[in-house]
């Protein structure tokens, strides 16, 4: 399909998770709904209103889909927050697992590797409302529903609206220009990382797929061991792909080794999804490099 060809397919339109009704004019004649919206927990928000944000008001887009009475799949943008919680270190979450049954339970097991409840509240927002979904369109059987869960998203940022703070591209655009990485203690992560370009074609593949059924899951993230990287192993893969920057930011380092040992508590993998939805996925390699790029082309690390 050629550019003119494309012109009329595509119509925005502007809406209000927190006000009923505000999706009845654009989900008019829809066959397919997908949600991405989410609250930040970095945003002064309550415990309450984080929670609120992703359990409580995705009943206005449900009715708005009730509305419709055209909509036969749902498919819903969760996380990995909604999968993984503590456990041996080397364990390999899947689709079958799921966090905490209590916010204060959840927040308590991982004391000391994320602040506050903030964490565990959109956690449990995002796999409550993940159960309620899949409750209320099992029950109905209008339309069905469908998660995807990401991984760490990193990936080309589009414009500078994109580059928001503490997003993990942020924290790599800090990485370059030389600065720490702030979102683990002492800037110890261990990244599950996954395309943005892939998490939208999963979407896609999702409200396409005739395997795909109510309640069906699928983690997006790495697709080997080779996207599973330590901060220290972060820095290394960007000074190669990009040996003009100079000093590259991250964690801190002794002796070229890191100076405190984080736990192996990331591995999950888009097995599933590859194999059910046929997704095919970008390397880490070339994730980073477009990452960076695309910074480079908006001219926003300053020591490019």
């Amino acid at each position: 399909m050629n550019e003119a060809d494309l012109s009329g397919h595509l119509t925005l339109k502007e809406g209000d998770l927190f006000r009923p009704g505000s999706y009845d004019e654009s989900f008019r004649e829809c066959a397919a709904v997908i949600h991405t919206d989410t609250p930040k927990t970095n945003s002064g928000a309550t415990l309450e209103e984080v929670y609120g944000g992703c359990c409580t008001q995705i009943e206005h887009v449900v009715e708005s889909v009730r509305r419709a009475g055209t909509v036969k799949r749902f498919v819903y943008t969760s996380s990995m927050a909604a999968v993984s919680y503590p456990a041996p270190e080397g364990y390999a979450f899947t689709e079958s697992d799921w966090c905490g049954d209590e916010v204060e339970d959840y927040a308590r097991g991982y004391k000391g590797m994320f602040p506050g409840k903030l964490s565990a509240a959109y956690a449990m927002g995002k796999a409550n409302t993940e159960r309620k979904l899949y409750r209320v369109t099992e029950e109905e059987g209008s339309f069905e529903a469908m998660g995807i869960m990401p991984g760490y998203v990193i990936g080309p940022v589009m414009c500078e609206n994109h580059d928001r703070a503490r997003s993990f591209q942020n924290c790599i655009k800090k990485m370059f220009m030389g600065e720490p990485y702030t979102k683990g203690p002492s800037g110890r992560m261990q990244w599950n990382i996954i395309d943005v370009r892939d998490i939208a074609r999963a979407h896609r593949l999702c409200m396409e797929s005739a395997i795909a059924r109510n309640g069906s899951r699928y983690i997006i993230a790495a697709a080997a061991d080779s996207g599973i990287l330590f901060t220290w192993q972060m820095q290394t893969k960007m000074k190669e792909l990009f040996p003009q920057f100079g000093d590259i930011g991250g964690e801190e380092m002794v002796d070229s080794k890191p100076a405190e040992r984080r736990p192996d508590n990331q591995r999950y993998y888009s097995r599933l999804a590859m194999r059910k939805l046929s997704l095919k996925q970008y390397t880490v390699n070339e994730t980073i490099k477009a990452t960076g790029d695309s910074y480079i082309a908006l001219g926003l690390p300053p020591n490019a």
